[in-house]
C-alpha cells in the first residue's frame, strides 16, 4: 500500500489534436479510524410539525448510523448514511429513549444512549 500522505498530480489527456487537457489532482491516504459520536445525545421535537435532529460521528471511513436497541417513535426515521433523525408527522407526545450504533468496520463500533422529547 501506499504511505500514508497527500500527494499531488496531474493527468493529461491528449489524441493527437488540439491542446492536451490537464486536469491537476491532489490524493490524500489516511488512516483508518474507529467512529467517535460528537454530537449531543438528545434532541426535541414538536408534535405535528417538522423537526430535524443531526446525529454525529467522526471517522474513517464515515461511519453509517443504526438503532442498535430500542426503536424511533412512530413518523420519526433515521438516514443510515447522514445521521438524520427527522420527522414530518411525529404527533404522540413523550420521552422516547433508544441507542444509536455508529459503524464503519473499523475496530467495536461505539453505542450512545439517545432521548428524544417531542413535545
Amino acid at each position: 500500500g501506499a504511505a500514508l500522505g497527500t500527494y499531488a498530480f496531474t493527468i493529461t489527456a491528449s489524441n493527437g489534436v488540439g491542446t492536451p487537457a490537464l486536469q491537476p489532482f491532489t490524493l490524500i491516504i489516511a488512516a483508518a479510524t474507529a467512529p467517535t459520536f460528537t454530537s449531543n445525545n438528545t434532541a426535541s421535537f414538536t408534535a405535528g410539525t417538522a423537526g430535524s435532529f443531526t446525529v454525529s460521528a467522526i471517522g474513517l471511513p464515515a461511519p453509517t448510523y443504526s438503532v442498535s436497541t430500542g426503536s424511533l417513535p412512530t413518523g420519526v426515521t433515521l438516514n443510515a448514511t447522514t445521521g438524520v433523525l427527522a420527522s414530518t408527522t411525529a404527533s404522540v407526545k413523550g420521552t422516547y429513549t433508544f441507542t444509536l450504533t455508529a459503524s464503519n468496520g473499523i475496530g467495536t463500533a461505539p453505542t450512545m444512549p439517545f432521548t428524544l422529547n417531542i413535545n
